[in-house]
């Protein structure tokens, strides 16, 4: 890309993105958002039934990244707290309790580790993932008298099995309102599949495996972030403007201005005049969603070499950074109701609406 000319860090982050590829094939979308959530200090959670790459895709990432170190956990019905963070077990010889932390901490270096993947993590107890979200908020976990602090790179790639029902937790909209984006990993195409099966990776010959190399470092990584951050927060009015009037718009409550005015989409995508979303929302996204997109959408204006977050950038991350954060009714929940199938209209919508061009 031209672009990348102009910031060296760019063609690097372009470099990771496309290194995931060498095994892992397919799933563009959602590599791109992966790398965008890493790059502006985001969780992601993919919605992914088993065996479809995503350990792969997240030993991809963390094999290119000079620096780092990745843990994948399988999360389980009988995991604790301590199974997350560590414990203080009592030692008998010495009279005191010690300190062991738990696979978020590597102890040879006394450091965080930099990328976990939190597989399945709707099979873990609520106390459980509890301590695993304040870790993600906040940034450091306890031990007895003694603080942990996690590195500014840590970053939790979540999974959450949406086939099988028996020994499964149902993870609340509060829960999930803390990731930054819910992305949807499917079956790939017949011929990524082929790709699959011909690469002697996939039956344990290394192959391309080995054709991973060092493109980006973890204090590159930061670097990242800071001028992520100096995007988001210069971003012009009619951009923050466009972020309230769509995620205002997807709460009942202000359904007079927006939320009734958005209706369903036939197979022709021509709207379904009256057939409004009140039966399938109980209520909209909240603050935490306007900031996810402001700061996801900092990260594709920053990829693309933008001097600032155009409405094109906001338009790509929006349905990521809200599906999960929406409020459905039983009616929804039960009847398998697809939160894009009104994402989408109110896309196209509410900028109309609210009379923002672009």
């Amino acid at each position: 890309m031209t672009h990348s000319a102009k910031n060296p860090l760019i063609a690097k982050v372009d470099a990771l993105e496309a290194g995931t590829s060498l095994n892992v094939f397919g799933y563009s979308h959602v590599k791109f958002q992966i790398i965008n959530a890493i790059m502006c200090g985001g969780h992601p959670i993919l919605v992914s039934k088993p065996g479809l790459a995503k350990t792969a895709l997240l030993s991809s990432i963390g094999n290119q990244v000079e620096g780092c170190d990745w843990h994948a956990e399988q999360f389980t019905a009988d995991m604790r707290p301590s199974d997350i963070k560590g414990s203080r077990p009592f030692n008998p010889i010495t009279g005191a309790y010690e300190e062991a932390p738990g696979p978020i901490w590597n102890t040879d270096t006394n450091a965080s580790k930099h990328l976990l993947l939190a597989d399945e993590i709707n099979r873990a107890q609520p106390k459980t993932n509890g301590v695993l979200l304040r870790i993600m908020q906040e940034g450091f976990f306890n031990l007895g008298p003694t603080r942990y602090d996690m590195h500014p790179m840590f970053t939790v790639v979540a999974t959450r099995n949406p086939v099988e029902q028996e020994g499964v937790f149902v993870l609340p909209e509060a829960v999930t309102d803390r990731f930054l984006f819910e992305l949807r990993m499917g079956h790939e195409t017949f011929e990524n599949e082929g790709k699959m099966l011909r690469n002697p990776a996939t039956y344990g010959r290394g192959g391309n495996s080995k054709q991973t190399k060092k493109v980006i470092s973890v204090d590159e990584i930061i670097t990242v972030r800071n001028e992520m951050v100096e995007l988001a927060v210069s971003a012009n009015n009619e951009v923050q403007d466009l972020v309230l009037h769509l995620v205002r718009a997807t709460r009942p409550e202000d359904g007079a201005k927006m939320f009734d005015k958005i209706f369903a989409l036939d197979d022709n995508e021509q709207e379904l005049k009256g057939q409004t979303f009140r039966e399938q929302i109980a209520d909209g996204a909240g603050p935490r969603a306007e900031i996810a997109i402001m700061r996801s959408a900092a990260a594709v204006a920053w990829r693309r070499g933008l001097p600032a977050i155009n409405p094109d950038c906001v338009k790509l991350v929006f349905r990521d950074c809200v599906r999960h954060r929406l409020y459905l009714t039983d009616a929804a929940k039960f009847g398998g109701f697809n939160a894009d199938d009104f994402l989408t209209p109110l896309l196209r919508k509410v900028p109309i609406l609210a009379g923002i061009k672009g």
